[in-house]
């Protein structure tokens, strides 16, 4: 059974759309026979519909519209039919206004995170397809990719853009991050497979990545605060987004929790085009040609645990046998990619 819901306003124009029908069916041509062209009639509308009639009959054939009386037959006459019009347009006019109005509206700004599929500015073609927009504090959010478990994007001064289908009504487009981001990650796994590769299994860009690599849990919500639980080789993790604000700057923080490490975990943090980077005692900074500088921090990493520069990203490797509780903050993107990568000792 499909139930259709319909928004107030849409309610409205129905009713009067059926309301201006049963009027029409009721009225018969004989009681309301159509006016003779340039006959005045009572109402100033009938009488300009004449005149507008009669100019329109003077142009050549072929160049005016085509003219029928049907309408006039169907409508009230004089000036009663004139007022019942203007208040159906009027009404569908403070519809449109209404609904627009009301579309700031549509995402609750005391709510932590809304599920959509989200576009990010960079890197590429930086698609959510089953994204999560977190607040985080400090007027500053971040996207979570549920399928890849990647962290897409962070950025401030702003949310997401209403777009699509479930906002605007739109078809074929959806929302957008909508501020300044600062960094990003391109469309691909968060968590390297079991050769330490990034490369995406998948034989279309959306769905899950394979069970056995990586698999999404689901998401905990304490008051403004998200925890996003999943899976990778086997590892139990609970990871909290957040965020620090300190001398006019913004950190996006990565609180982690995980359960004993199964095997050797690799984790992709974030990477910038055209950057050249070091890191080092827990400290990795990637600087692009333009000077736009990323820092990132490891704090209470487990032993052995570290980052460093894979190509284009910055990783974070996990090894087997450890625990881990750690922080990772990002001040700024520049695509050079930083990961973190976890020692096989147990800590």
């Amino acid at each position: 059974m499909k139930t259709h819901y319909l928004s107030s306003s849409s309610r409205c124009i129905r009713r009067s759309v059926a309301t201006l029908r049963t009027l029409c069916k009721n009225r018969t041509p004989s009681s309301c026979p159509s006016p003779p062209v340039g006959e005045k009639v009572p109402g100033s509308s009938a009488v300009g519909l004449a005149k507008a009639e009669g100019q329109l009959r003077e142009l050549p054939t072929g160049s005016r519209p085509q003219l029928t009386s049907k309408f006039w037959r169907c409508s009230l006459p004089g000036k009663r039919a004139a007022g019942f019009f203007t208040a159906v347009c009027c009404l569908l006019l403070g519809s449109l206004r209404a609904q627009a109005a009301n579309r700031s509206g549509l995402l609750q700004e005391d709510f932590p995170f809304q599920g959509a599929c989200i576009s990010a500015k960079f890197p590429g073609h930086n698609v959510a397809m089953k994204g999560l927009a977190i607040r985080v504090g400090n007027d500053a959010c971040v996207l979570f990719d549920t399928e890849l478990l990647r962290m897409a994007a962070g950025w401030t001064g702003g949310y997401i853009t209403t777009r699509g289908v479930a906002f605007d009504g739109q078809h074929g487009v959806h929302p957008s991050i909508d501020g300044d981001q600062k960094f990003g990650i391109a469309s691909v796994p968060g968590w390297a497979d079991d050769k330490g590769e990034f490369a995406d299994p998948r034989p279309e860009l959306f769905g899950p990545l394979p069970d056995g690599w990586a698999h999404w849990d689901g998401l905990y919500v304490n008051g403004p605060n998200v925890v996003l639980a999943y899976t990778v080789h086997g590892t139990k993790i609970y990871e909290q987004p957040s965020s620090a604000a300190r001398d006019g700057q913004i950190a996006f923080v990565r609180t982690f929790k995980t359960e004993k490490v199964k095997e050797a975990l690799l984790m992709a943090v974030c990477e910038a085009e055209g950057a050249t980077g070091k890191a080092e005692n827990n400290v990795a900074r990637l600087t692009t040609p333009d000077g736009k500088v990323t820092a990132v921090g490891g704090v209470d990493l487990p032993r052995g645990a570290g980052l460093e520069i894979v190509g284009k990203r910055r990783s974070c490797p996990l090894a087997a046998g450890c625990r881990d509780q750690r922080r990772f903050g990002n001040e700024r993107d520049s695509r050079r990619r930083l990961c973190h990568r976890q020692p096989d000792t147990a800590d």
